[in-house]
């Protein structure tokens, strides 16, 4: 990987001594590296936490954090912000204490913590690490309240079946293998058949989806 920019790692060892080496092996490391995705990286770095548009390492033990963005179809390590784990908490921390996020009970609520994450979403890619954390966390919330207050409900696993058919321009004669038989796949289609487990987890690898979409 190509890593820019190294000069970042001498200026915060300069001011942190005990960050040098395990810096240095980290550098050393990645320079290695061949990375394609997140999968990649975390095979190396099991810990590696994706925040927003970057990707937080965690060094010497998590006594440091190192958050890079990646782009991995140009092979290259962008090294944005390097922290002492005291001091990446710390701005996190302001964050929530300015926008208490909290499991959202009102349409007040709801308002003031989407115009947080509308705020917060137009500044991508350029969030700093801590920002795209509390981006993830308002979307679990914005997204939990939606679905308790505003679901549509008019899905059905069959539905989804069909609706996925018809994005791929697929016919019965495409999937009825997943399904056990042509006669079984004609009834699945048409609602006359429930969708078993078994079934539900080969659609799933089929169509790149989690199983419970068909359950």
């Amino acid at each position: 990987m190509h890593i820019i920019s190294h000069k970042a790692l001498v200026l915060f060892a300069a001011e942190h001594s005990a960050a040098a080496g395990p810096l240095d092996d980290w550098y050393r490391t990645a320079k290695r590296a061949v990375w394609r995705s997140i999968v990649d990286t975390r095979r190396i770095y099991p810990h590696a936490d994706a925040a927003g548009e970057c990707t937080v390492f965690n060094i010497a033990g998590n006594k440091y954090r190192l958050v890079a963005q990646i782009n991995y179809e140009k092979q290259t390590i962008y090294v944005r912000h390097i922290f002492t784990h005291d001091g990446y908490s710390k701005q996190y921390a302001k964050l929530l204490a300015r926008t208490l996020p909290a499991v959202i009970e009102s349409k007040q609520e709801y308002e003031r913590l989407f115009r947080e994450f509308d705020s917060l979403w137009k500044r991508q890619p350029e969030l700093p690490p801590e920002e795209g954390k509390l981006l993830s966390l308002l979307v679990l919330l914005i997204e939990g309240y939606e679905a308790r207050r505003h679901g549509l409900h008019a899905s059905t696993p069959h539905s989804r079946l069909a609706h996925l058919m018809e994005a791929r321009d697929l016919a019965q004669k495409d999937i009825w293998r997943l399904l056990g038989s042509r006669g079984v796949a004609s009834e699945v289609i048409r609602g006359k058949r429930a969708i078993s487990k078994s079934q539900a987890k080969k659609l799933a690898e089929f169509f790149h989806v989690t199983p419970d979409l068909f359950l």
